[in-house]
């Protein structure tokens, strides 16, 4: 009995695990990968009006030093244009319900000196996407250091 419940409790976590990779290649999933790069290359060309149609009216977020932020906060580091060049890897989409899905990747991100030029090189980042009406707007992001171990 307890090889058949461990076999089947291995059998509905690789379904699970399935369903998940499924979820990143489906056409949600790739969009919103699409709208958290597209964010990043608004960050990168100071292209406001693009970052204000992707951002939620109460975005928050939790920059790579710990601290939180509002919308505006993130609207004028955009206008700015900060960040200076990024390249993305380990793209993945994770649906929490049909109207919320978290997008996490890694990030090398090059930024201009100053106040903002000790960010870390390599981060983790977190957006959660959340569905109002026809459209997906972000939420809330989370930017975690990557250690070099990583």
């Amino acid at each position: 009995m307890r090889t058949f419940a461990g076999a089947f409790a291995i059998f509905l976590l690789s379904l699970a695990a399935a369903a998940q990779a499924n979820f990143t290649a489906t056409s949600t999933g790739q969009t919103l990968i699409a709208n958290s790069k597209a964010l990043l290359q608004a960050q990168k060309s100071g292209d406001v009006a693009t970052a204000q149609r992707l951002l939620a009216p109460d975005f928050r977020y939790i920059g790579s030093e710990g601290k939180i932020h509002d919308r505006g906060d993130f609207l004028d580091n955009v206008k700015d244009a900060e960040l200076k060049d990024y390249r993305t890897y380990s793209e993945d989409a994770v649906p929490i319900d049909d109207s919320v899905v978290v997008v996490t990747f890694n990030c090398i991100i090059h930024q201009s000196e100053g106040d903002y030029g000790l960010a870390p090189r390599y981060q983790n980042i977190s957006n959660t996407w959340v569905k109002q009406g026809d459209q997906w707007v972000l939420k809330f992001q989370q930017s975690s250091p990557l250690r070099p171990i990583d």
